[in-house]
């Protein structure tokens, strides 16, 4: 069983952040996982 600690030090996760340079040059695979990201988790197949 697993039991919560440390719960009055828990900070609120407000999803993953995904660093990347500048926005003129992504190269297509990186902008394709970006939209695949980005979309929302019901649409994901």
């Amino acid at each position: 069983v697993l039991e919560p600690v440390l719960e009055p030090w828990w900070q609120n996760f407000s999803g993953p952040f995904l660093y990347y340079p500048g926005r003129r040059l992504v190269p297509a695979p990186l902008r394709a996982f970006i939209d695949y990201i980005k979309t929302p988790a019901g649409h994901w197949q």
